[in-house]
């Protein structure tokens, strides 16, 4: 199993692996460090917010770096999250925030085109501060400019890709391709980076757990045939990633 997933989210999922079976590898896609240029993103996001912008947060990695930054928010701020996820990470960092609009349900019903969605039902907002990393999200930026939406990107932090070391590589390319969790599609290019070229048609061959049609899409772009669709915050994931793994495999394999 190749656990992917970064953050605290992905190192919970990886303990929990790790207490049941021996045949785990934790590779988060990225580490996160603070933007060069927050500063200029920490303005941006006040006299937003003070404009009557709507702040728009993509992701709980996001929340976390606003709460480093901001000890508060203006009490006007309004915010819109991609998913529930997000929704629930802001109310906790900041219980002040109201008017937090998102798509509500699982990571399988939520995103960049059911926010969008949501905004138009709601009534487009005369400006967005768009907080992100330091890439993504283009999707949203692009439809809220085409729509007339003025949009600011405020990158607060940068995603560092993984690199991994040759000690972390020796499994590859030893009998059947594991089963991988990643939950973006930038994970997708890191993946494929540290396996290498030599090792495309093997990786291939993987079954690939990930969290919404979007990231679906790509995946079979790349040439992954076998995908499916799981809930980010389903407490029996860990479980569900070893089953996956003893129905592709014999019962005693280990990675």
């Amino acid at each position: 199993i190749l656990n992917m997933k970064p953050g605290p989210g992905g190192q919970r999922l990886q303990e929990e692996l790790e207490a049941k079976t021996a045949g785990s590898v934790y590779w988060p896609a990225f580490t996160f460090d603070r933007s060069e240029d927050y500063e200029e993103s920490v303005k941006e996001i006040l006299e937003g917010a003070e404009r009557g912008a709507l702040l728009i947060l993509v992701s709980p990695t996001t929340v976390s770096f606003m709460k480093d930054i901001f000890p508060q928010l203006p009490e006007s701020a309004r915010f819109a999250c991609v998913g529930e996820p997000t929704a629930k990470a802001l109310t906790a960092a900041f219980p002040a925030a109201h008017e937090i609009l998102f798509p509500h349900g699982s990571s399988l019903e939520s995103g960049s085109e059911l926010l969008f969605e949501l905004l138009l039902e709601e009534g487009l907002p005369p400006e967005v501060v768009l907080i992100r990393g330091d890439t993504g999200r283009q999707f949203l930026i692009d439809v809220l400019r085409d729509k007339g939406v003025p949009v600011t990107v405020a990158p607060i932090y940068k995603r560092i890709p993984l690199k991994a070391s040759g000690d972390q590589k020796r499994w590859i390319g030893r009998g059947e391709a594991p089963v991988v969790y990643l939950t973006s599609t930038d994970a997708i290019r890191t993946l494929e980076e540290n396996v290498g070229g030599d090792n495309a048609g093997w990786l291939k061959s993987a079954l690939v757990l990930t969290i919404h049609p979007r990231i679906q899409e790509h995946l079979f772009e790349e040439g992954f045939k076998n995908v499916e669709l799981v809930e980010s915050r389903c407490s029996g994931l860990a479980d569900k990633l070893i089953l996956s793994l003893i129905h592709i495999s014999e019962p005693t394999r280990l990675l």
